[in-house]
């Protein structure tokens, strides 16, 4: 079973149905919130009533479908909803929680300010994938459909989550994984994501 744990970014990270490749410059850090880490050994689920009135709870569609926001002594965290989890690269499982490195700021004062669909245009979606191609170990998801969650914490962070969901020629979902961008992956080098996988029965 994998273990799910909140924690920082080490650096640059792969996804899973992303492969490597070779930078030209600097790499892109992996946004500071979102890869796993050891959690403490007091971690512990709290009920969201607890936390500031102005803490967004409620995740817009499309993305409730694949996540949900938890709160804890630690963050507030995107988490993934029942019958799903996410894999992380290592083959780890995380959350993404709200905060941030550079702030001294964790528990229920860690929350997000705003999560909201930002709808792509059609060119955009392809622009975005085209970015991609590069990194993709899988060719589905040169017309996988894109969708971009807005997210911004009490933390200072101001981030992007890109969900990418494919499927077969029926219409039939296959698959589907998220790319974590600061300032919409603007350079693009060496993204950073998971893949969300439904739960074995």
């Amino acid at each position: 079973m994998r273990q799910t744990v909140v924690g920082f970014a080490l650096g640059p990270l792969a996804a899973l149905s992303l492969a490597a490749h070779p930078s030209s410059g600097a790499p892109q850090q992996a946004p500071a919130s979102s890869a796993p880490g050891p959690a403490s050994s007091g971690f512990q689920i709290l009920p969201c009533n607890r936390g500031p009135s102005a803490a967004v709870l409620v995740v817009p569609a499309p993305f409730d479908a694949f996540m949900h926001v938890i709160c804890t002594n630690e963050a507030e965290a995107l988490a993934p909803v029942d019958g799903y989890h996410w894999v992380f690269p290592g083959g780890t499982s995380g959350l993404l929680p709200a905060l941030n490195p550079n702030m001294a700021v964790t528990g229920l004062a860690a929350y997000f300010t705003k999560l909201s669909n930002a709808p792509l245009t059609a060119a955009q979606a392809a622009a975005f994938r085209a970015k991609l191609k590069p990194y993709m170990k899988n060719p589905a998801l040169m017309t996988a459909e894109v969708e971009r969650l807005e997210v911004d914490t009490s933390t200072g962070l101001h981030k992007q989550e890109y969900l990418l969901v494919m499927h077969d020629a029926s219409g039939a979902r296959t698959g589907a994984l998220v790319v974590e961008c600061i300032n919409d992956c603007n350079p693009m080098d060496q993204p950073w994501g998971f893949d969300i996988e439904p739960n074995q029965q």
